[in-house]
């Protein structure tokens, strides 16, 4: 897929759930549907877009490749998920803007965190599942060692999306 392209989707599903997780909370801790108008806090979606997106592309947010996606690429996310959330809170602040409860700020970037990181973990065994379809041929493997470097290996070759790993074999009973 071109990266140019593949990084605007990026971009639009990190938008999306941005704006998803913002309204939802919102909508939650105000517990009525008249309180789902966004009137009161539009500066926070506006905000949030802009500074996301921002950090995100400045930080190399969408310079990975989504195949090799792993728990780091996640603690990440909510690194920079949480140097956002608190850019808006503090941006509101010194506007003077109307500001919901600190428990919807951690709400807010709980719920972004969680979304970016579950779609860029279903983005990813798509793009797995994908590649092994393309691939006919499918060598079955056994490893030796069943350590941290065999484990390793394993990950590799299902990544690789050519072969399935069917066993390990280990010396230590």
């Amino acid at each position: 897929m071109n990266i140019i392209f593949r990084r605007f989707i990026l971009i639009i599903f990190d938008s999306i759930l941005i704006l998803a997780s913002i309204w939802l909370v919102l909508g939650i801790n105000n517990a009525n549907v008249v309180s789902l108008d966004i009137s009161n806090f539009k500066w926070i979606y506006f905000t949030s877009i802009i500074t996301a997106i921002s950090i995100f592309i400045f930080s190399g947010q969408y310079k990975g490749l989504t195949r090799y996606t792993s728990s780091l690429a996640l603690y990440e996310i909510a690194l920079r998920n949480i140097l956002v959330t608190s850019l808006v809170f503090l941006y509101g602040n010194l506007k003077s803007y109307p500001l919901p409860n600190y428990k919807s700020w951690i709400l807010i970037c709980f719920l972004s965190t969680f979304s970016l990181g579950a779609i860029r973990i279903i983005l990813r065994d798509v793009l797995i599942k994908y590649k092994k379809k393309k691939n006919k041929k499918i060598n079955s493997v056994i490893i030796y060692g069943a350590g941290s470097t065999g484990a390793l290996l394993a990950e590799s070759l299902r990544i690789n999306g050519d072969y399935k790993v069917l066993s390990f074999i280990d010396d230590d009973k």
